[in-house]
């Protein structure tokens, strides 16, 4: 009983650390995309 705890509470905190982990890179691929965004408006503005 001890060990399926303890499994448990392993196999949730290996699934929380890849979710913060994605939610870490979503969040800079955002970033990413926002600048892109703007830096395709700057040139849209110059023409």
């Amino acid at each position: 009983m001890m060990d399926y705890q303890l499994l448990k509470h392993v196999k949730y905190l290996t699934i929380s650390r890849n979710t913060i982990y994605r939610w870490k890179h979503l969040k800079g691929k955002q970033e990413i995309l926002k600048q892109n965004l703007m830096a395709q408006q700057k040139v849209i503005m110059q023409k």
